[in-house]
């Protein structure tokens, strides 16, 4: 892809305009219902149902852990990686895999949004009944905010532990498309410690072999 389709993918991904949020909104909005098992139903069983499990769900964010009961599994329910998929992985030629740039490891901005997304279609469920509410900047930028932080500060608990999970995301979506495998940097063959001390010894050595047989000057 040219330098100015890349800047314009990073930027969808980094600034996110709400227009590209609201696509956001709308792919997590088709993932929901089957994760998250709210009753279309509007008995009183069915609304109680709702209600704790709207409870359970927003309390302290626990809708995006693997186990949303137990708090495990930071940023890996399911719907997330199925979100990235949709938005971004479906083939290997699409922005995931021509800006690996970008996506690689996955940034938190993408991640914020999804989780805001997430929430929102959760709070349509917080009288117990569904109500639709549009996937707006007005509605939603507080909620961004709040969760591009929390995820900032996970990120910063273990710094190499959240790189390694959100490159092995990245990695495993990349798998998924059938593309190949980003190929691994290429090392310094010098940067070894040994080697550049054996080799400095090695010069010094030529050096002083060097003034042991220089000519004698001419008087």
């Amino acid at each position: 892809m040219d330098t100015l389709a890349a800047a314009g993918a990073k930027r969808s991904v980094k600034s996110y305009g709400w227009h590209g949020r609201s696509n956001v909104g709308n792919v997590v909005r088709q993932l929901f219902d089957s994760h998250y098992r709210f009753e279309p139903g509007g008995s009183p069983a069915d609304v109680a149902k709702n209600l704790q499990l709207y409870n359970d769900l927003i309390d302290a964010s626990a809708f995006h852990y693997k186990d949303p009961q137990t708090y495990t599994g930071y940023a890996q329910h399911d719907i997330i990686r199925l979100s990235l998929k949709k938005l971004w992985f479906r083939t290997r030629d699409d922005l995931g895999i021509k800006n690996a740039n970008v996506f690689n490891p996955i940034p938190l901005p993408t991640l914020a949004v999804i989780f805001t997304a997430i929430e929102h279609w959760i709070q349509c469920w917080s009288t117990g009944h569904y109500v639709h509410a549009k996937f707006t900047e007005t509605l939603n930028q507080e909620r961004y905010r709040a969760h591009l932080q929390d995820l900032s500060d996970w990120a910063g608990l273990v710094p190499e532990a959240t790189q390694l999970l959100l490159t092995n995301l990245y990695t495993g979506l990349r798998t998924e498309t059938g593309a190949p495998a980003i190929r691994a940097a290429t090392t310094s063959r010098f940067s070894d410690d040994d080697k550049r001390a054996r080799a400095m010894e090695e010069m010094q050595a030529m050096l002083q072999h060097a003034g042991e047989v220089a000519p004698a000057a001419d008087l």
